[in-house]
């Protein structure tokens, strides 16, 4: 019974009561929970961002890596899926959130539980000394695990960015949508990896010869002469492959590919740009395109030696330099060692300082044979292998073309094609102008500011040459060849805008002016600069974007020495 003069609390009271009762303990489970959630997802995103990386780099990591990932994935994916945290995701303005978080976790333990363990139990040190050469083959069939991994691994990863994408909202309070970006660029990373291993999978048994006997057009880039594409293609091989098993069938010189007609194909366009690829094959790779200078180079072969092959390889020093850390250092003909610590000085400078050009080609043979041998005869580190390799392949020092469309469609969608920059990308291509080797001395750094819908493109040319270079062989300083001064390097640019974008102004203290020209689509600034001893010039090139997206434009720009 009521006490005299209290009323007794209405049903309706009590109910309301209890039902505020519940709200504030359902808010403040999912507080505790959701804050507990967001530090294992903190910590699973700190994990994971160095997991692409470790594929190439230190793949004997990954099973711990992966281990650790998982448990705090599979923690924050309990927190953010029981019925109190799926009530919460249907109310106003705190719904949205809560769905995010519990997006990424999903997303998180998706990639960790279902794509990750199985790439991670082929890359392990055991598996990876399966791809060792046996009796001078590579074993293709140690590619097969891969193979059949990689599939499941791809689906796993398109769910996680499925869950990602349905993730995001304008409705996110800023630090979420920040963490969604994060984790959208991150599952990239590792998406990219996984396609990575998953084309290396398919394209290196056919490339390779299993099925039929290939043969490839080797090339050399030279960057201390500087091409769109890295460098002068001056040294060739010829490569024969059959079964895994790769042999050096012949080295050639640029002279040995002499033509007294235009060769290829090139557009109205590409002739408008270029100066000659398709009749001299020390220019053929001005061409900003790989996948037009790769024909190109073919055509050459085939006007000249009269054959046919499967596909063109190009490398540059740089990227040998990469593989002599697989290989350590390697004993030359002559008793010197080539290192990975002196390769690029040894290939890029010294011959053209101490040596006459019959013998310059016969050191680089020398160090191409040995190198070769080595890599042949198995004796490198696996892991430092792929490593190098993968490096090589990001910075564009690595490309390869296929004759074969079902190959080439694959090689397509990697920077192992050397294709024009995506279409949100700036390309900056560069090209000695001097008949010389002074781009040994040449730094051309690039970077990307602004916002919104417009963006500035900046450049910096510096020459480090010694201020007695004009002294140096000519081989090296071009020796006035080309009108330029001994000792002064000339450097003609191509600049490839964004797709759409629209060139608002031009801003240097040094260039020779820009033509403004376009190739597939594309507007291109064309322009040259001259640069002394000890010198730098600048450049500034500002765009009004189509997009108005306030994603910075990345930047494509030839591989160089440094």
């Amino acid at each position: 019974m009521a006490a005299p003069g209290r009323r007794a609390p209405s049903l309706m009271t009590m109910v309301m009561l209890v039902i505020l009762g519940v709200a504030l303990l359902s808010a403040a489970w999912i507080a505790v929970r959701g804050a507990i959630a967001a530090g294992h997802l903190r910590e699973a995103q700190s994990i994971a961002a160095v997991i692409p990386a470790e594929f190439t780099s230190s793949p004997e990591t990954l099973p711990d890596r992966i281990d650790a990932l998982q448990t705090e994935t599979a923690a924050a994916h309990e927190l953010t899926s029981d019925p109190v945290w799926s009530a919460g995701e249907a109310l106003p303005w705190i719904g949205p959130q809560l769905k995010a978080v519990g997006a990424l976790a999903s997303a998180a333990d998706t990639l960790a539980q279902r794509a990750l363990p199985a790439l991670g139990d082929v890359l392990t040190p055991e598996a990876l000394a399966a791809f060792a050469p046996r009796d001078g083959a590579l074993p293709l069939d140690a590619l097969a695990p891969i193979a059949a991994q990689a599939p499941a691994a791809s689906a796993a990863i398109d769910e996680a960015q499925a869950a990602i994408a349905a993730a995001d909202s304008p409705a996110l309070v800023r630090p979420l949508r920040e963490l969604v970006a994060t984790a959208d660029e991150q599952v990239a990373g590792v998406a990219g990896a996984v396609d990575a291993l998953d084309n290396a999978a398919r394209l290196l048994p056919p490339m390779l010869g299993a099925t039929e006997p290939r043969s490839y057009l080797l090339v050399f880039q030279n960057n201390a002469e500087l091409r769109s594409l890295g460098g002068m293609p001056g040294a060739f091989a010829k490569l024969d492959a059959e079964a895994g098993r790769i042999s050096l069938a012949g080295q050639y010189t640029a002279n040995q590919f002499t033509v007294t007609s235009p060769v290829g194909s090139l557009s109205d366009e590409e002739k408008a740009l270029f100066d000659g690829p398709e009749r001299v094959i020390s220019a053929a790779t001005e061409v900003t395109d790989f996948t037009v200078a790769a024909p190109l180079l073919l055509d050459y072969w085939r006007t000249t030696q009269g054959s046919e092959l499967d596909g063109v390889v190009s490398v540059d020093p740089v990227a040998l330099s990469y593989l002599l850390r697989a290989t350590g250092p390697l004993t030359l003909s002559d008793g010197s060692t080539l290192s990975a610590d002196n390769a690029v000085a040894r290939l890029l400078n010294e011959p053209y300082l101490t040596l006459d050009p019959v013998h310059q080609n016969l050191f680089f043979a020398d160090a191409t044979a040995t190198v070769f041998g080595a890599l042949t005869a198995g004796d490198y580190d696996p892991q430092a292998l792929i490593a190098a390799l993968a490096q090589a392949g990001s910075e564009r020092r690595l490309l390869l073309h296929s004759t074969h469309p079902e190959e080439q469609e694959m090689l397509a969608t990697t920077t192992l094609a050397g294709g024009l920059p995506d279409d949100d990308a700036f390309g900056v291509y560069l090209n000695d102008g001097t008949g010389s080797k002074m781009d040994y001395y040449l730094d051309v750094t690039a970077a990307v500011s602004g916002g919104a819908d417009t963006w500035n493109l900046s450049l910096q040319f510096a020459s480090s040459a010694p201020a007695d270079v004009a002294s140096y062989p000519a081989s090296v300083t071009g020796a006035s060849g080309y009108g330029v001064p001994a000792g002064v390097t000339r450097t003609v640019v191509y600049i490839y805008l964004p797709a759409g974008s629209q060139l608002r102004e031009s801003k240097s203290n040094g260039f020779s002016g820009f033509a403004q020209l376009t190739h597939k689509g594309r507007t291109v600034l064309a322009g040259s600069v001259d640069i002394a001893p000890g010198a730098a010039v600048t450049a500034t090139i500002s765009v009004v974007s189509p997009t108005g997206s306030g994603q910075a434009p990345a930047i494509v720009m030839t591989p160089q020495v440094r």
